[in-house]
């Protein structure tokens, strides 16, 4: 990440009071880096040079849109962006970010159950609900649960959103992913259905669409789409492709057709994993130069990391004789006999461990027991290196909202209540580098602020 410098020459000289101004416009406009490198796509949290990107809080899909709290008049659940100081949030010795580092983009509702940010080019996308206002003159809106609108913001134009692409599906049903290929901009969408699976391609720029139809499992992986399609006018019988985001040609992979079902589980650089279920019984496999071989049977392994290096497969099962304890695994990719080898084995029987995410061959992962949360790591490359190693807690909190979180340059985010007599759950994050303690990101209510004692 780029060294943090303030903009001081600029404020000087049009005397304005607080960082997100750019000089000589009028208008509301925010500065950005606009050459700086991307990390976060895909999360909770976005950065980019100097300028962190963020939701600020979580709204279940439960809750309803009424005229008080519908879009364009969101606190919680609104896009926002703040300063970074060398990495670091600009934060008040009351550890909340000061107003003139914290900004809204869009007060247009982000932060619910599908909370993914991309930028791609000078755009952040993100995913909001479809609110549309009543047919008659009541003033009311009502929220389209069965539909998801994937909107877009400039990063120097806030509040200019501009809802690009409309998924026919509700968020439980979707997956999306933003790309950039040759400049241009692109929205894939894996859109399930009862009528019909199918994979998406929407170029924005050029406003066309392709549509996959019958599509049974895809990837969409940091640099590339890859999907499985179904075939049943000679027999049932499943193709492995690759998609061509920049001339909407897909190609089949060579080496596996097969009329067992493949479901795809990550696609690295490298290799292409997948579980394929042959015989009634699930392993794991990745394709290694045009063939899918087996690393691991794994038929009680839901919970499957694969190392982006390729060096390593992760994965949670539970211990031999009907016991219920957590057992993290771990299979040396680099070894050919892939055996599997232990890694840390917890045992309370009330646990559950999900894994997170990864940081410098360690694995980051959910420990939660007796409806308290812990999020901790352990070293899988010291364990191959031939060493002990044992679980490191990163952060212990209370009241984290389940499945909402994310790993990203040295940090973990997730969302949870300020710690008030409140609902409203905001974005915090822990530097895993440092063991540091946890960093609200956002700016509360004024329901949710302490009290003055």
């Amino acid at each position: 990440m780029k060294k943090f410098t303030k903009i001081l020459i600029c404020l000087m000289l049009c005397f304005v009071p607080f960082v997100f101004m750019a000089c000589g416009d009028k208008g509301n406009t925010f500065n950005y880096d606009k050459d700086a490198v991307v990390y976060g796509n895909g999360g909770l949290a976005v950065t980019k040079g100097n300028y962190i990107y963020f939701v600020n809080g979580y709204k279940s899909l439960e809750d309803d849109i009424t005229d008080a709290n519908r879009y364009d008049k969101y606190t919680v659940g609104s896009l926002m962006v703040a300063v970074l100081d060398n990495g670091r949030l600009s934060l008040d010795e009351d550890g909340y970010i000061q107003d003139e580092y914290c900004k809204v983009m869009s007060d247009t509702l982000v932060g619910y159950e599908i909370t993914d940010l991309y930028i791609v080019g000078d755009y952040l996308y993100f995913a909001t609900p479809v609110v549309e206002a009543a047919a008659d003159s009541s003033g009311e809106f009502t929220w389209d649960k069965t539909m998801v609108d994937i909107a877009r913001v400039h990063l120097g134009r806030p509040n200019q959103v501009e809802r690009v692409y409309r998924a026919g599906v509700s968020y439980d049903s979707m997956e999306y992913h933003c790309y950039e290929v040759n400049g241009h901009a692109y929205i894939v969408v894996y859109e399930k259905s009862d009528e019909d699976n199918s994979l998406v391609c929407y170029d924005v720029d050029n406003k066309k669409t392709n549509k996959i139809a019958d599509v049974t499992s895809v990837s969409l992986s940091e640099n590339s789409v890859h999907y499985v399609q179904e075939d049943s006018e000679n027999g049932t019988n499943y193709y492995l492709y690759s998609l061509n985001l920049a001339n909407n040609e897909s190609t089949r992979i060579n080496g596996y057709t097969t009329t067992n079902k493949i479901e795809l589980v990550e696609c690295t650089n490298n290799y292409i994993y997948a579980k394929i279920t042959e015989n009634n019984k699930t392993s794991l496999y990745y394709n290694k130069g045009g063939n899918f071989v087996r690393i691991v049977n794994t038929e009680v392994a839901d919970n499957i990391y694969i190392n982006s290096e390729d060096n390593y497969v992760v994965l949670v099962t539970y211990g031999d004789g009907g016991e219920t304890y957590n057992m993290i695994e771990y299979v040396d990719l680099n070894k050919n006999d892939f055996t599997i080898t232990e890694l840390y084995t917890d045992n309370d029987a009330t646990s559950t461990i999900k894994i997170i995410g990864e940081y410098f061959g360690s694995i980051v992962y959910t420990y939660t027991a007796e409806s308290n949360t812990v999020i901790k790591s352990i070293s899988v490359a010291n364990a191959i290196a031939g060493n002990k190693v044992e679980p490191i807690t990163i952060v212990s909190a209370e009241n984290i909202v389940a499945d909402m979180f994310d790993v990203d340059n040295g940090f973990v985010y997730y969302f949870k209540t300020s710690g008030e007599s409140n609902a409203n759950e905001y974005l915090f994050r822990a530097s895993i580098r440092e063991n540091a303690s946890e960093e609200l990101i956002g700016k509360l209510n004024a329901n949710d602020l302490p009290s003055e004692e």
